[in-house]
């Protein structure tokens, strides 16, 4: 028995198979492989206890990306900057965890009469919705949903698609009860872009990911909100 236990271990380690405790997931070495190629792109550098534990989350990651898109799905994932990072993780730093209630705002607005399609996806008629874009460690979500629906919105109208200012909204808009890195609610950004007379566009006003002084200069402001409601509820029921 003993002397067969030299030559199971180097058979085991010419297969590649680790030796792992049974608490820790078992590493491969093509997860250690694209582990460190994914270190090199972002950049990524660890102690040496933390690298173990993020070695660890990302081949978790790693697996549930393969499992998923051998799978019968619509969409494809894939490996990015957090592939490091469990959900658990993410949600702690990223995610908005506190309820918040829309800001109804009363106006008025014109009315079409249908017929209606079920669904637009603006995305397959042509340049209407603006690229993805991060918002970093910054809980400043409100502020992008409210450039994403404003981008899409003036390129619809005149087929121009702006990139616009996310920052100026994360510094000048509190008098609107946003919070910058804190929080906010895209209607109450739009009212600020309605009273403040103008955003300005990404190119001269650079998102930084954390809260600053209002810089807004009203000369280079190139996007406007002419009026701003929410329609939540149709006759028939809830509008999705």
């Amino acid at each position: 028995m003993w002397a067969t236990l030299p030559l199971l271990c180097a058979g085991a380690w010419l297969l590649g198979v680790p030796v792992c405790g049974a608490a820790e997931l078992c590493v491969n070495s093509l997860e250690k492989f694209h582990f460190k190629s994914w270190m090199s792109k972002h950049r990524k550098t660890y102690s040496t206890e933390e690298y173990h534990h993020r070695l660890q989350t990302f081949a978790s990651n790693w697996r549930k990306i393969n499992a998923h898109n051998n799978g019968n799905h619509t969409f494809k994932m894939a490996l990015n900057q957090f592939s490091d990072m469990s959900f658990a993780e993410i949600k702690h730093k990223y995610l908005w965890s506190e309820p918040q209630n829309c800001s109804a705002t009363k106006s008025n607005y014109l009315r079409g009469t249908g017929p209606y399609p079920p669904s637009v996806d603006w995305r397959k008629k042509g340049n209407f919705v603006s690229p993805v874009k991060n918002q970093g460690a910054c809980g400043s979500c409100w502020t992008f949903s409210t450039t994403g629906a404003l981008e899409s919105a003036i390129a619809i109208a005149t087929g121009k698609m702006l990139s616009l200012a996310e920052q100026q909204l994360v510094d000048c808009a509190q008098d609107f009860n946003n919070h910058g890195c804190q929080g906010g609610l895209p209607s109450q950004a739009f009212e600020y872009i309605l009273y403040n007379k103008g955003i300005m566009g990404e190119d001269t006003y650079p998102y930084q990911g954390k809260d600053g002084y209002c810089k807004f200069q009203p000369g280079k402001a190139i996007g406007f909100v002419k009026d701003v409601a929410n329609i939540t509820i149709t006759r028939t029921g809830p509008r999705r």
